[in-house]
This record gives C-alpha cells, sequence and structure tokens, in this order.
C-alpha cells in the first residue's frame, strides 16, 4: 500500500473558518489519525485541555465522519516518516492550542510535514484553516452520511482502509511511549524555523481579505473574545 497522507476538512465549524485533522499511514498500513478540537474554544487553552484525540485504525473516514467532518483531500507520500509524525503528536499533546501560532491549521501542519509531505502550504497567520485546505495539492473527497464521492465526480464512491471490519479502534490515545520531537520549523534559531518564518510572512493574503466578505473573521475573533470572558452562550 502506497503511503498516504489526509487532511480532514469540518467545512463550516469556527464560525466559517473550518477546522483540519490529520491521518497518515504507518509501517503495518494502517491509519492515525487524529486533531485538537479545541472542545473550550477559548483563544488560548492550556495543554491538558486541547482536546488532543489519536487513534490508530484500518478506516479513518468512520471516527472524521462522527466527529462532523465533511470533507478530505488524500496525499500519496514517496518517503513517509510515520515514526517522526507520531513524535510530533506526542509533541503537540504538550502544547496548549492559540488561535494564532497554535492552532487546528498548525499542529496539521506539523504532524503532516512531519511525516513527509512535500511542499505543504504554511499555516499563515492570517490564513484560516478552509483557506489553508483549499492550497493543499491533492485528491478531493467529500463525506456524506453513508459512504465518499470524488469532488468532481458524486457518484464515484472510493475506499481508504481495507476492507476488513473495524470494529473498534486499535488505539484511543497518542502512546505514552512515544518519545516527543519538536520540529525543527519550530525550533527558534534554526534554518528551518527562520525559512518557516519568512513563508508565513510572504504567504499570499486570503481572497478579499479587506472587504466586507471578510466580516466573518471579525465575527469569529468576537465571539471567541466573548467565550473567553465568559459573556454569551457558545453555539453547539
Amino acid at each position: 500500500m502506497t503511503s498516504r497522507a489526509i487532511i480532514f476538512l469540518r467545512r463550516h465549524a469556527a464560525h466559517g473558518a473550518g477546522h483540519v485533522g490529520w491521518a497518515f499511514t504507518d509501517e503495518t498500513d494502517t491509519f492515525n489519525a487524529g486533531a485538537v478540537e479545541n472542545p473550550r474554544g477559548t483563544l488560548h487553552t492550556p495543554a491538558a485541555e486541547i482536546g488532543l484525540w489519536s487513534l490508530r485504525t484500518r478506516d479513518p473516514v468512520e471516527p472524521m465522519r462522527a466527529r462532523r467532518y465533511d470533507e478530505y483531500k488524500i496525499i500519496d507520500v514517496e518517503q513517509a516518516d510515520p515514526a517522526y509524525a507520531r513524535s510530533v503528536v506526542a509533541w503537540v499533546r504538550q502544547q496548549p492550542y492559540d488561535i494564532v501560532g497554535g492552532n487546528c491549521m498548525d499542529f496539521t501542519y506539523d504532524v503532516l510535514r512531519a511525516y513527509g509531505i512535500p511542499q505543504l502550504p504554511v499555516p499563515a497567520h492570517h490564513w484560516e484553516p478552509d483557506h489553508w485546505f483549499a492550497h493543499v495539492s491533492g485528491t478531493h473527497y467529500q463525506i456524506d452520511a453513508t459512504g465518499v464521492a470524488q469532488e468532481d465526480d458524486h457518484k464515484r464512491s472510493a475506499m481508504i482502509g481495507t476492507e476488513e471490519p473495524d470494529l473498534e479502534s486499535l488505539s484511543q490515545d497518542p502512546p505514552l511511549e512515544e518519545t516527543p520531537s519538536v520540529p525543527a520549523w519550530r525550533t527558534p534559531g534554526t534554518t528551518a524555523a527562520l525559512a518557516f518564518q519568512s513563508d508565513m510572512v510572504t504567504a499570499p493574503p486570503m481572497p478579499k481579505a479587506n472587504t466586507a466578505h471578510n466580516r466573518p473573521n471579525f465575527q469569529t475573533l468576537l465571539a471567541r473574545l466573548l467565550r473567553l470572558l465568559g459573556i454569551g452562550r457558545r453555539p453547539s
């Protein structure tokens, strides 16, 4: 089986900004799937409460569908490093959630760059997860209640995992024995970190970023600030 990485998207999450998660095949051709959900919905969340989940499964679509993800892209990877990716997942579980620089988009990028996706778009601070997802090169699928279909042909179904029954997850949490690895591009002063910061600064702006079409971004920030201050009710 070809090494594969998958980026999942919950398009209308976060007031329309979107939310992303990851999956990648390991040495046994089993998928490692996961995400940082930030269930508190706050702008800054301590590491113990970021809502990171990770599991091994033959079919990653099922746990993503259960968490209301509705799209994904598959990327074939020639030189995959699942051990490095798992160690970065272990590092992610130690990190706080931050709306800028430490959100679902950032962590998905970190895990899948470690896995070996070449030329993965940088998670620029002025980008939203659904905009980042749009810049990823991969085969695009939609998830519905019963199956999946390729984006450009909704009559065509596609299977991700094996045909073996996956009655329960093979494991539910990032293994505690995994040694966390800090990605080089997140280590201040390294060549990789300097290049990463430069790429984020030069990333193109989102479309119509200075028009009324960008108003949902302000509304998203305002809503999260209100929740952080305990004002208003968090949407379901």
